[in-house]
């Protein structure tokens, strides 16, 4: 219909209201929640919704500024290069045009860790020493960097291609006593450090331990 009023013209349509289908909220997967990771180009994935048009992602860091906010139509999201430290990203997914988004996810955390724990410091058996233990305690010192597991190689051979030790010790733990004799033999003994994020440190010096027969 057409309305004239003060030389002004009105124009009247029947528009249908637009209906907008519920928008579930997405479930976040990976990383998982407060994950470490030494990936610091993270792959970041959540489940995918019915009738979403896509999906809003927001990551913030660890003074809760944000590094990314991004729209996007698939259920992933690859970060670029990201410095040590923890993260928090949510994300939530969004309809036809004109339509309120759904609402978010739960907020999740996941914290880069780029940096290997130090380098242990062996203990005992002393360096060139001599035993007539057959089963030695292998012992170090704590590394920093808040290790998870340890791992032992004890060989014959400087060059550990074959070890007759090859042993991994959860934090704190730092020994190891082997559950079967060693044969009498000169040997060498090295241990690295694992942090949660998986970061392996170096190996130490290695040492060399003789167990000998003694009368």
């Amino acid at each position: 219909a057409i309305h004239t009023a003060s030389n002004y013209e009105f124009f009247f349509e029947n528009t249908p209201a637009l209906e907008c289908p519920y928008i579930a909220v997405p479930s976040i997967t990976s990383p998982a929640h407060n994950a470490f990771t030494n990936d610091n180009t993270p792959y970041i994935d959540w489940t995918s919704v019915s009738n979403s048009g896509g999906y809003d992602f927001n990551l913030k860091n660890s003074a809760y500024t944000n590094i990314v906010e991004v729209s996007t139509v698939n259920s992933n999201f690859t970060s670029n290069s990201l410095s040590d430290g923890t993260y928090y990203w949510k994300v939530r997914s969004y309809g036809a045009l004109g339509c309120f988004p759904g609402e978010w996810s739960t907020q999740w955390a996941f914290t880069v860790d780029t940096s290997a724990p130090s380098i242990p410091s062996l203990t005992s058996p002393s360096n060139g020493s001599t035993t007539s233990d057959r089963t030695p305690t292998f012992d170090w010192s704590a590394s920093s960097g808040s290790p998870t597991q340890y791992q032992l190689l004890v060989d014959d051979s400087s060059s550990f291609s074959s070890p007759v030790v090859n042993q991994t010790v959860n934090s704190p733990q730092t020994q190891y006593t082997p559950t079967s004799n060693l044969a009498y033999d000169a040997y060498y003994w090295k241990v690295r450090a694992k942090d949660e994020a998986g970061n392996w440190s170096n190996y130490s010096s290695y040492r060399t331990v003789t167990v000998e027969l003694t009368c």
